[in-house]
């Protein structure tokens, strides 16, 4: 929940930065509504088989103190 409401809240800077009709009044009726049991239900942080984003990105090799990893080894020291 509380990583949501982060994010909510870079986006909401970025969108009343951008758009002059997006007003903090309306950011904050938005945050209001969100589902947090919803956006709760999500593991954090998510499996690296949910995550093949890398995949489709080409991104196999993960540069890491100067060692280069695959995506797998890197997802694996550092998020879990």
């Amino acid at each position: 929940m509380e990583y949501a409401n982060i994010v909510h809240d870079m986006v909401g800077v970025l969108l009343k930065r951008w758009y002059k009709g997006v007003t903090k009044d309306a950011m904050e009726a938005n945050k209001n509504g969100m589902d947090y049991d919803y956006i709760e239900s999500f593991d954090f942080p998510a499996k690296y088989e949910n995550q093949k984003y890398a995949d489709d990105l080409g991104l196999m090799t993960h540069i890491v103190n100067g060692e280069e990893w695959d995506i797998e080894k890197a997802y694996k020291n550092h998020c879990i």
